[in-house]
């Protein structure tokens, strides 16, 4: 079975996430799409708004629920210590639960993020590791290489570009919303996140400060 991850903090998961899963899993012939909340990611660490791991997690099982394409991993919920996307790959390898050869494995990712990979934990091993789906937002170009080492050393990617609709949702934006609005004015986001995370939100009172 071809696998593709979608690693994510999904705070919450919105229907742009989806649209981007369903389009790799048709335009890659992937047979299955697996979504990995992350547990504690290190560059949210303290942040307010960040939604526990294991609520995050929730929205994303019940957002998926009825799509046999996708499933949901949870491996990172069990973590103690910031979660590392290269480290969650080897221990995803190991387990034996997918099957991972030795090719490159694919994950799905934002332009926007992968402009930033320089910084991410040991992104020399995970360039060597991973096959980079990219995901380009409307103000953002395709990435093909990344400046290691200061800028001394361009790492070219193994990437390619996902063919899905170019989209500015964002769940900053959607989180934002559902601190300043009253539950009325909510119904704007009726098509911007599926409708039982969308409820589970207001019942929730999530981002309420």
């Amino acid at each position: 079975m071809a696998f593709c991850f979608y690693f994510g903090t999904f705070n919450p998961i919105h229907t742009g996430h989806l649209i981007l899963a369903q389009s790799a899993l048709t335009q890659f012939g992937f047979e299955r799409i697996v979504f990995v909340p992350a547990g504690q990611p290190p560059h949210r660490l303290g942040e307010a708004d960040l939604i526990s791991a294991s609520q995050r997690a929730r929205w994303v099982e019940i957002a998926i629920a009825d799509n046999p394409g996708f499933s949901l991993e949870t491996i990172e919920l069990e973590a103690t210590s910031p979660s590392y996307t290269l480290e969650t790959l080897k221990k995803l390898k190991a387990s034996g639960q997918y099957t991972l050869n030795d090719k490159p494995i694919p994950l799905i990712i934002g332009s926007d993020a992968l402009a930033k990979l320089a910084s991410w934990y040991r992104p020399k091993e995970l360039i060597e590791t991973a096959c980079f789906i990219q995901a380009c937002r409307p103000e953002n170009t395709f990435v093909k290489s990344v400046n290691l080492l200061n800028g001394i050393q361009s790492i070219p990617l193994n990437t390619q570009l996902l063919q899905a609709p170019l989209m500015s949702i964002s769940s900053t934006a959607i989180r934002k919303k559902f601190c300043n609005s009253t539950d009325a004015e909510l119904s704007e986001l009726r098509y911007l996140l599926p409708e039982p995370v969308r409820q589970s939100l207001i019942q929730n009172n999530a981002y309420k400060i």
